[in-house]
């Protein structure tokens, strides 16, 4: 998803945005790019696990994380969903992504996303690919963070 280019604590820190991005959708974009790569000791927002880091921004598409891979990216987000079912297509540019010395992160999905919490979600669910998820106190998924959800994933 798409962050605020002109927050305080990720202004600096990007070295891309692709043509095609327009808008912004700050609630969620700008808590991961922030996490990932935000100023750090700036006395504003939070630390970044990603001191470092710098920011790219592209389109949320599997052309876009091959572009990205090929321009020199050494992490990749995936904060979308792709589908419920598996493509031997987008596996392979998975495999060819991370062949490239990529690694690639993706969201598991929002307990709801493809008909329930045990449900796969594409990218998150291919070969190669991080899966992420909000965990809640008791090993429960949360969609919001705070609300547990309905249906518990079994163990």
């Amino acid at each position: 998803s798409n962050f605020d280019t002109q927050h305080q604590d990720l202004q600096n820190k990007i070295d891309y945005i692709h043509p095609s991005i327009n808008g912004t959708n700050p609630s969620h974009g700008n808590a991961v790019a922030g996490a990932a790569a935000g100023d750090t000791d700036n006395g504003i927002g939070k630390s970044s696990i990603g001191f470092d880091s710098r920011l790219r921004l592209y389109g949320m598409d599997y052309n876009h994380i091959l572009q990205a891979s090929y321009d020199g990216c050494h992490v990749i987000n995936m904060s979308w969903a792709s589908g419920c079912f598996f493509n031997s297509y987008y596996q392979n540019i998975i495999n060819e992504v991370t062949d490239n010395g990529t690694v690639l992160v993706a969201a598991a999905g929002n307990g709801s996303t493809c008909g329930g919490p045990t449900e796969l979600v594409y990218p998150a669910a291919y070969d190669n690919v991080i899966a992420v998820s909000s965990i809640g106190a008791y090993d429960n998924h949360e969609d919001p963070p705070g609300k547990l959800l309905q249906v518990m994933m079994s163990q």
